[in-house]
C-alpha cells in the first residue's frame, strides 16, 4: 500500500512539472499567440503602445483591428509580400483560405499564427 501512494504521488509530481514547464514554454516561445489573446482579456497587464492610426496598405480596418486584438501590430508586418513570403503562406494556409482573405474576410487567430512563420 506504501508503495502504490509512492508511485502515485511521483506521478502526480512530474505530472505537475511537464504542466508547468509546457505553460511556462507556451508563455515565453509564444507558439501560439496565447500570450496577446492573454494579456488582451486581462486590464491590469498593460498592452504594448500599438500605432491605432496606422493604416496597413495590404489590409482593411477589419483585419487590423483582428490582428491588433490578438496582440500582433500591424505596423510590424511587411508592406510588401515576396515570392517567397506569398509560396510559404499559400502553402500554410491555402490557396482557397488565400482568396478568402484577399475578398475581405478577417483572419482567425490560427491563421495568424500559421502565417507568422512566413512572415
Amino acid at each position: 500500500m506504501k508503495k502504490i501512494i509512492q508511485i502515485l504521488v511521483i506521478v502526480l509530481l512530474v505530472l505537475i512539472i511537464l504542466i508547468l514547464s509546457a505553460g511556462a514554454y507556451i508563455w515565453f516561445k509564444n507558439p501560439l499567440v496565447v500570450k496577446g489573446i492573454v494579456e488582451s482579456k486581462i486590464p491590469f497587464i498593460e498592452k504594448p503602445q500599438m500605432d491605432e492610426t496606422y493604416d496597413h496598405p495590404l489590409l482593411d480596418t477589419a483585419q487590423e483591428t483582428q490582428l491588433r486584438d490578438i496582440g500582433i501590430d500591424p505596423s510590424d508586418l511587411p508592406e510588401e509580400i515576396t515570392a517567397e513570403q506569398q509560396e510559404c503562406v499559400e502553402e500554410k494556409l491555402g490557396v482557397e483560405r488565400i482568396q478568402e482573405l484577399m475578398s475581405g474576410q478577417s483572419p482567425s487567430p490560427m491563421d495568424a499564427f500559421k502565417a507568422m512563420q512566413c512572415l
